[in-house]
C-alpha cells in the first residue's frame, strides 16, 4: 500500500519493493490496490506496474485468487497492456479460478 502513496514516483517505487513483496491472503485485490478514488487514477496511468505489483501479492500455491481478479484484469485491457507476461499470468489463473 505505500507504493499507491507515492504518486509519480509510483513505478519507481513498485521497482524498489517487488523483490520483497510477499504473497498473502487476498480476499479482494481493491482492498489493497484500489482504495482511494486517486489510487484508481495511479493504476490507469501506470498499468504495467500495477500488474506487476499485484503478480508480486498473488501466488495460487500459497493462497487462493482474489475474487474481483477479472475487474483488476479489466482495467489492464482498457489501459491496452494485455501482452504483458504478467497479465497473461494473471489472465490464466482467473481462468482456472472460474473453471
Amino acid at each position: 500500500m505505500m507504493t499507491l502513496e507515492c504518486g509519480d514516483a509510483f513505478v519507481d517505487a513498485v521497482d524498489a519493493v517487488i523483490d520483497f513483496i510477499v504473497p498473502y491472503q487476498l480476499y479482494l485485490l481493491s482492498h489493497v490496490l484500489r482504495l482511494e478514488k486517486e489510487h484508481d487514477t495511479l493504476l490507469q496511468q501506470h498499468p504495467r506496474a500495477a500488474l506487476k505489483l499485484a503478480n508480486g501479492l498473488i501466488d495460487p500455491a500459497i493462497h487462493s485468487v482474489p475474487n474481483d481478479l477479472a475487474d483488476f484484469l479489466q482495467l489492464c485491457v482498457d489501459a491496452g497492456v494485455t501482452a504483458e507476461a504478467t497479465y497473461i499470468r494473471l489472465f490464466g489463473l482467473r481462468r482456472l479460478q472460474s473453471a
